[in-house]
């Protein structure tokens, strides 16, 4: 296995740590759909978390979502079309997928800038291809990561 491989086997595995460990909450406005949730941390994974939307314990698409998988793969690879516009390099996203909670993860380039506003029309995207699932909470975090820089030394590229 060579060191690219590696490297990318251990963020993942980073990753996929990540997502474990942080449990977050969300609200409802009042008619009914999700509100975003400022996430303010001074330690721990949680601090990476931009935002999140509908990760309320409550959230029965949230729960619906986890128990099928095949419907949550069915969602993000439908959604894809609506996030491939704010891919690096044109945006900000460098990730998209999901977590073992049941919650889509959007991941957002840290060296970028972002705002409230272009992250609410990410989600705004998502919920709407959401609606057509018949999904009415999308539940969904916006998390801040690094992109992994490979330095290769010229003398070993063959």
């Amino acid at each position: 296995m060579n060191s690219q491989v590696k490297i990318v086997i251990i963020i993942l595995g980073i990753l996929v740590s990540l997502f474990a460990v942080v449990s977050l909450t969300m609200k409802q406005n009042e008619n009914g759909s999700p509100e975003m949730t400022d996430i303010k941390s001074s330690h721990g994974p949680e601090e990476r978390i931009i935002t999140s939307f509908g990760l309320d314990e409550n959230n029965s698409e949230r729960t619906i979502l986890l128990k099928n998988p095949d419907l949550m793969d069915t969602f993000i690879n439908a959604s894809e079309a609506d996030i491939s516009p704010y891919y690096y390099p044109k945006g900000p996203v460098v990730g998209y997928g999901k977590d073992m909670n049941g919650s889509i993860v959007v991941m957002i380039d840290e060296k970028q800038e972002t705002n409230k506003t272009l992250i609410k029309e990410i989600y705004d995207h998502l919920s709407a291809r959401g609606k057509s699932f018949h999904i009415n909470s999308v539940p969904c975090k916006f998390i801040s990561i690094g992109v992994a820089q490979i330095d290769i030394a010229k003398d070993t590229i063959p």
